[in-house]
């Protein structure tokens, strides 16, 4: 995940946080084990992101590969709350979000790398 809470806020993961003293938690309400570590990407080509401190059962991030975070890192609105699927009782996120000024709305970008059923893109 290239976010989380710090408080009331949202932060996003950058190799300026590495060393400071907060506690970040995941962004998904429900998630039974909320506590995230910063992983400050050690790697060449690692992008800075946050994960579970344990293996919690949250979906949120879970599986993202470093192509899918280096994707979402070249947008400012990232991993953005769109509620509670109805269909599946799901909470979603969008990878990104971008303004579109010619018809004034928002964008709903997905960044998908591997096959996805029909019905789930639907």
């Amino acid at each position: 995940m290239l976010t989380a809470r710090v408080g009331g806020y949202e932060v996003r993961a950058s190799k300026a946080l590495k060393g400071k003293d907060f506690v970040y938690r995941c962004k998904d309400p429900n998630c039974p084990s909320p506590e995230m570590i910063l992983v400050s990407g050690e790697r060449e080509k690692r992008r800075p992101h946050f994960r579970h401190k344990s293996n919690c059962g949250c979906k949120f991030g879970v599986g993202e590969t470093d192509w899918h975070r280096e994707w979402k890192s070249h947008f400012d609105r990232v991993e953005v709350d769109m509620g509670v699927d109805p269909a599946t009782n799901e909470h979603n996120y969008a990878d990104a979000v971008v303004r579109d000024k010619a018809i004034n709305k928002d964008v709903v970008i997905e960044f998908q790398h591997s096959p996805i059923a029909l019905k789930e893109q639907e």
